[in-house]
């Protein structure tokens, strides 16, 4: 009886510390093992790239290392698609519906563990979706050429809901130049072409006059002067109607940040530096005329281009943004020159005018206004990106050259007067509508 309580004694407390033991290793390993595998939070930045029948998910992965999978989920088709943390962030889904709602949710896994979700919405263009193929030179990765990248694409989807679906082909990877691009526009081959009006100005004459040099002292009246309903930009409209082209107002070119990045280690003073050295310019044009007056030699080339010549001394100097020269040709140029307001060129979308008739008028003015935004929003931060820009330049161990009031007064007296009767002779019925809107709007030009 003794003996058998003992054992019973005995097995009773082997069984408490067991148990002991067990609820002490439950609560410390449990809880040390629950923080080392946290639910992942959910993915940022969750974007889609919507075709006819397909949509492309990607995110920015999470920087935690126990994250080992990701999961996108789509409702109501209910297709599960699974990526390994090591592998790019996107799933590809197809066979989707017309006129059809998709819910896509993104999570991370941390093995077994399932994180957060973040999940979008998109809606199905109809089965008449229209797809147009845009060709740019913009070089992708520069602030202000991503801003006219994102409006003539993804904006011009979004704002048709799907009903447009664009195929972007920026930096000359479709066509060699924007004369060819605009030459495949004509025929119908792309439906939209994003370029500096340089490169357009034989079809379009009205699009030189606009490139005169220190056309505005500011950049809101620069952008005013291309606005729908200008005595100007009813002028351009017309004659790109003439040549089967939609004049669509995407904005007008770099205001205010436009200058001259140079490889000569010593500081330009003034505009008069570009004495006697070769110049890149984007195009043909009244611009390159006024370098020329000031007795510089200007090569046309398109900004895919650009750091292979100033690398080769094809050029010593070249025409851009800051934005363009603190990053495509970063390490190459040794300083840059800010003349003020000195203008090259606007950006248009223009758009096969075929392919512009077939979407309706309800899409035509969704674009118009969604392309309208993203530079409204650049309008209003350009004079802190400039000195971003600036900084960054700086940084580099770039020199940096203001031009000072009086010299910009000095050079717009000198460039406008013989630039403005050049275009005058070129394209009157331009020049006066040109005429008519600076001065409704104010803004003085020399010579006019």
């Amino acid at each position: 009886m003794n003996k058998h309580r003992g054992r019973t004694k005995f097995a009773t407390v082997a069984v408490t510390v067991a148990s002991m033991l067990v609820a002490t290793a439950g609560l410390t390993g449990g809880a040390l093992a629950g923080a080392a595998s946290a639910p992942p939070a959910a993915p940022q930045h969750v974007t889609t790239v919507i075709g006819s029948t397909t949509v492309k998910v990607s995110w920015t992965k999470e920087t935690s290392k126990t994250v080992t999978t990701y999961q996108v989920t789509d409702k109501p088709a209910s297709k599960v698609c699974t990526v390994k943390s090591s592998a790019k962030a996107a799933c590809n889904f197809s066979g989707l519906k017309a006129s059809t709602a998709y819910t896509f949710a993104v999570r991370a896994l941390a093995g077994k563990v399932k994180g957060k979700v973040a999940s979008t919405t998109v809606t199905m263009g109809p089965s008449s979706t229209q797809a147009w193929k845009l060709s740019s030179d913009l070089t992708p990765g520069v602030l202000f050429n991503d801003t006219y990248l994102t409006a003539a694409g993804p904006t011009v989807a979004t704002a048709t809901k799907q009903q447009v679906q664009v195929t972007e082909y920026p930096a000359n990877t479709l066509y060699s130049s924007q004369t060819l691009a605009f030459t495949a526009l004509e025929s119908d081959q792309i439906q939209a072409v994003v370029t500096q009006a340089l490169n357009v100005n034989s079809l379009i004459p009205a699009m030189d006059g606009t490139q005169i040099a220190y056309i505005a002292p500011t950049s809101p009246q620069y952008f005013q002067i291309y606005a729908p309903g200008t005595a100007w930009f009813a002028e351009a409209s017309a004659e790109c109607a003439k040549v089967g082209v939609k004049l669509v107002p995407v904005a007008a070119g770099s205001p205010g940040e436009a200058g001259f990045g140079t490889t000569s280690a010593t500081p330009f003073t003034s505009l008069g530096s570009l004495t006697g050295l070769k110049v890149r310019v984007p195009g043909a044009g009244i611009v390159s005329d006024e370098l020329n007056t000031l007795g510089a030699q200007t090569v046309p080339l398109s900004t895919t281009a650009v750091a292979t010549a100033l690398q080769s001394g094809t050029v010593t100097a070249a025409l851009g943004s800051a934005a363009f020269m603190a990053s495509t040709v970063k390490g190459i140029i040794k300083g840059f020159l800010d003349p003020g307001t000195f203008q090259y060129g606007p950006y248009f979308m223009f758009v096969n005018m075929k392919a512009w008739n077939a979407i309706g008028t309800k899409d035509q003015n969704a674009i118009i206004a969604g392309v309208d935004g993203p530079v409204n929003t650049y309008l209003k931060t350009i004079n802190l990106q400039q000195q971003v820009n600036d900084e960054t330049l700086a940084n580099q161990g770039d020199w940096i050259v203001k031009a000072t009031p009086a010299q910009v007064t000095q050079y717009a007296q000198k460039l406008q007067p013989s630039a403005l009767t050049t275009f005058k002779a070129e394209d009157l019925a331009s020049y006066n509508a040109l005429i008519a809107t600076v001065k409704k709007l104010k803004i003085t030009l020399y010579g006019s």
